[in-house]
């Protein structure tokens, strides 16, 4: 059985709702979309969305340690995008 990559993305979007998360369509959240969550397309990091789920995640923890995470994954996110390049 073949299945198309616009059925996968169909079948793991129902997969997602069903467990609890909020689909976006990712035109609206784009740099020049309705609501844009970052200023680039090079950025592929919502880090808004991240910032709230560290907060979320770890509400005890100080805003240094919090905004020291953040460095962290952008710091590691752009290392992944640097290799991607590079292939």
């Amino acid at each position: 059985m073949k299945i198309t990559e616009s059925e996968l993305e169909e079948h793991t979007l129902d997969i997602l709702k069903n467990l609890g998360y909020k689909i976006i369509n990712g035109y609206d959240i784009a740099p020049d979309g309705k609501n844009p969550e970052r200023k680039t397309y090079q950025e592929f990091v919502l880090v808004g969305r991240l910032k709230k789920a560290i907060e979320k995640l770890n509400p005890e923890i100080p805003e240094s340690a919090r905004e020291y995470a953040i460095k962290l994954v952008l710091d590691q996110a752009h290392v992944v995008a640097q290799d991607w390049a590079n292939k």
